[in-house]
């Protein structure tokens, strides 16, 4: 009789504290962008059998939060730097990026890319918007300016079977933005504030899973890149966490 009763009481609890979560914004930091160890690294293999291994080189504080180098290297060699800064219950976002040697899979750009921004604190039942900009000015008198818009919404939060392992709890957080661009013309200024004179947008819409202490453990993309509203190329891709150090620990986790 006590037994059932302490099930019941664990039962009316745990449903509890469910139905008070649904109702606020969640912190997320530990899911999306924990705070992770130099020498750590990861090892993401695609759908189709690409790998590629990212490596955490330094990591430095900043106001607000962190600044996290890392070094993405895939089978072939080639290599790409990724700086990300990340502000605990704010974002994290990439602040720079650039390939080392060759040219490393479709899918590690999207990694490293100044379009992922991640909101880290999540309403539990409406999307959050974000937004970001930022000027790539490689050509002096042609720089280019860029304007991105979107959402993120947790879509869920439970257990996770990835193909290299399961996990009890983890976030599953969509994603969809939009970057438009605008470039410089030598003596007018920036043209169109509306970032349409190229007539070039890219669309994103992304699944990722994120496990609390570990990060990202999983992600199905579409990327498209239209221009003048026609569509001009799409990348979609799948790849999963395999193995890795996590904070000195080593991935997947032993079975219980």
């Amino acid at each position: 009789m006590a037994s059932r009763l302490a099930f019941f009481l664990a039962a009316l609890l745990s449903l509890g504290a469910v139905t008070a979560r649904a109702g606020e914004t969640l912190d997320l930091t530990e899911f999306i962008a924990p705070l992770p160890e130099v020498g750590d690294y990861k090892v993401f293999v695609e759908a189709g059998g690409e790998w590629v291994r990212e490596e955490i080189t330094a990591i430095e504080p900043v106001p607000g939060g962190w600044r996290i180098e890392k070094r993405y290297v895939d089978a072939e060699g080639d290599s790409l730097l990724d700086f990300e800064v990340v502000a605990p219950g704010a974002q994290a976002a990439a602040s720079y990026a650039w390939g080392e040697t060759g040219e490393t899979p479709p899918f590690v750009a999207e990694l490293a890319s100044r379009a992922r921004v991640r909101a880290l604190s999540l309403p539990a039942e409406r999307a959050m918007r974000v937004s970001d900009r930022w000027v790539n000015s490689l050509f002096v008198l042609a720089p280019h300016r860029y304007k991105l818009r979107g959402h993120q919404r947790l879509a869920e939060l439970g257990p996770l079977e990835t193909p290299y392992a399961s996990h009890p709890e983890a976030a599953l957080v969509d994603s969809r933005s939009r970057v438009g661009e605008s470039f410089f013309w030598f003596g007018k200024a920036f043209v169109n504030p509306g970032y349409r004179p190229t007539g070039w947008a890219d669309k994103r819409r992304l699944a990722s899973w994120y496990v609390e202490g570990i990060g990202l453990v999983g992600e199905r993309g579409v990327r498209r890149s239209a221009k003048r509203g026609r569509v001009r190329d799409v990348l979609a891709y799948e790849f999963w966490l395999q193995e890795g150090i996590v904070r000195g620990v080593s991935y997947p986790p032993p079975s219980p």
